[in-house]
């Protein structure tokens, strides 16, 4: 399963984890620490969660609506839900 995941990935530098805190498909990719993935989820438990597991190299605790308050358009090469 972790290689079929990282070839989803492999082409991806940068990667949006859209509710990530919870269960994350990231946990599964070989290879990434060879990119840079921002988990952003709405509920803390879940991101301290993530956290704990070191998944992403950034958090964002926020509503998956309002992404573009976030973020600049084409500011990820992939985005995982």
């Amino acid at each position: 399963m972790s290689s079929l995941l990282s070839r989803e990935f492999e082409d991806s530098q940068k990667i949006l984890d859209v509710g990530c805190g919870r269960s994350s498909v990231l946990i599964g990719v070989e290879d990434r620490e060879k990119m840079y993935t921002v988990g952003l989820d709405f509920y803390e438990p879940y991101i301290s969660k993530s956290k704990k597991l070191s998944i992403h190299n950034e958090y964002i605790l926020g509503d998956a609506r309002q992404l573009t308050s976030y973020f600049k358009p084409k500011s990820f090469d992939c985005v995982s839900d």
